[in-house]
C-alpha cells in the first residue's frame, strides 16, 4: 500500500491508520496522542494552547471564540452569561453587584459596553432573540471578541437576554435569558 505522507510503498508490517482522516501511512508517519492513546498522523497531530507538551489529535481540540486558540475538552467550559463553550483562561469569576448576576463569565462578557444606536443587523438578531416583542430593548450592550458579538438587552423588570451573533451574520448564534428565576439557555 502507498504511504498518504510520503507516497512510497509500505509493507502491511510497517503500516498503520490515521484514526482522524483512515488512510494508511508509514509507521514513521504516525504517532500516538498522548491522552486518548489514538494514533494520528503528522498533519492530524495537535496541541492545547494550555498544554502545549501534550499530543492531541485535531479532532480533540477546538477553536475558543474569545481568544481563538485551539483547546482540549478539559479546558473548555460554558459561560454562565452568554452560554458559549470558551478557554478557560478566558474565564472570570464575577461577584453579584448592582444589575449582576454572580457566576463565571467569559472576558467578552465582562467588557459589555452600552450602545446607543445598535447596528441594523443586531436589531434584526435581537428580534428573533426576544421572541420578536413588539416594545424595543430599554438598554443594549455590546462586545466583540474573534468571532462573535455578544449583545445584552435590557427587558424591564430585572429581566435580560444575551444572545452572540458571529461576524458577518444577522441571525443570533447562541441565547441565554437570564431572570430572578435563573438563566435559560434558549439556543
Amino acid at each position: 500500500t502507498q504511504c498518504a505522507s510520503c507516497a512510497k510503498a509500505v509493507c502491511t508490517t510497517h503500516q498503520g491508520v490515521c484514526e482522524v482522516d483512515g488512510l494508511v501511512h508509514c509507521s514513521q508517519h504516525l504517532r500516538r496522542t498522548d491522552t486518548s492513546r489514538r494514533t494520528v498522523c503528522a498533519r492530524h497531530v495537535a496541541t492545547c494552547a494550555q498544554e502545549p507538551a501534550v499530543t492531541f489529535a485535531s479532532d480533540e481540540v477546538a477553536p475558543c471564540p474569545v481568544c481563538g486558540k485551539a483547546v482540549c475538552t478539559r479546558h473548555r467550559a460554558p459561560c454562565e452569561y452568554c452560554g458559549r463553550l470558551v478557554c478557560t483562561a478566558d474565564l472570570a469569576s464575577v461577584a453579584p453587584g448592582r444589575g449582576r448576576r454572580p457566576g463565571l463569565r467569559c472576558s467578552t462578557c465582562t467588557h459589555l459596553a452600552a450602545v446607543r444606536d445598535p447596528p441594523d443587523a443586531l436589531i434584526s438578531a435581537a428580534l428573533t432573540a426576544t421572541s420578536g416583542r413588539p416594545k424595543p430593548p430599554r438598554v443594549w450592550r455590546m462586545a466583540r471578541d474573534r468571532t462573535h458579538v455578544v449583545v445584552e438587552v435590557d427587558l424591564g423588570l430585572t429581566r435580560t437576554t444575551v444572545f452572540t451573533v458571529r461576524h458577518g451574520q444577522s441571525v443570533p448564534d447562541s441565547i441565554v435569558n437570564h431572570s430572578l428565576l435563573g438563566s435559560k439557555r434558549r439556543r
